[in-house]
């Protein structure tokens, strides 16, 4: 699935960009405007080092972060890998997942590059006969913020067990929220930018139909052989 993900990006102009697993405050949060004490990072049940402000990372946000501040725009960039969340787990939720996030910069970047780009994506991944819906979200690193998902394939979004309603949500994303372009050392008077997330593990269980997903981690061999 990975390769694939690059794939589709590489396509674009997209680059791989990749940033340590163990964080420290400031990148995993506050340079992404969630400071210290923020109600926003309930959303994150978060691993921390003993005695220290180091952190397993709980997004692979910090990697736009950090490239930011190491390279100018024009900038797109994806950056897999591993997070880490306190996670009870359970069919849909796992303590350690695989996460895609993209980000562009650059002048005069607009909502409508992210939308189309979200529809390539999806339906270059899930077949050009998917419906991508938009709508409405919140996170305090974009402004405004949307979520995206794809008509099922199963029942082609009438509505069956699999999906509850006729859809499946695959990102969330938005527009670059100034602060954090300033965070990145990118002047926002100047330069726009979108960014967008999504778990690996969930783009598989859509693609392949996958009810569970600790299955991706078991390493049983009836299950796996469906790949092969």
């Amino acid at each position: 699935m990975l390769r694939e993900i690059k794939a589709i990006f590489s396509s674009i102009g997209y680059r791989v960009a990749l940033g340590p697993e163990v964080e420290d405050d400031f990148f995993n949060f506050q340079a992404l405007n969630i400071p210290q004490g923020h109600p926003a990072r309930d959303e994150w049940d978060t691993f921390y080092l003993q005695n220290s402000d180091l952190l397993l990372r709980t997004h692979t946000s910090p990697v736009q972060i950090r490239y930011m501040r190491d390279h100018r725009p024009p900038i797109r960039i994806i950056a897999p890998g591993p997070v880490y969340r306190h996670e009870a787990t359970d069919a849909f939720h796992e303590a350690q997942l695989s996460q895609v996030e993209g980000l562009a910069v650059d002048e005069d970047i607009r909502l409508s590059d992210l939308i189309g780009t979200i529809e390539y994506f999806s339906r270059s991944m899930f077949g050009a006969d998917r419906r991508i819906r938009i709508s409405g979200d919140h996170f305090p690193f974009t402004e405004p913020s949307i979520g995206a998902a794809v008509s099922c394939g199963i029942c082609a979004g009438a509505g069956c067990r699999s999906c509850r309603g006729g859809w499946l949500e695959i990102m969330g994303a938005g527009m670059v929220h100034p602060q954090v372009l300033r965070n990145g050392g990118i002047d926002p008077d100047r330069y726009s930018g979108f960014a967008f997330g999504m778990g690996l593990d969930r783009i598989a269980m859509l693609r392949y139909d996958i009810a569970d997903i600790r299955s991706l981690r078991e390493s049983d061999v009836r299950f796996l052989r469906q790949f092969g």
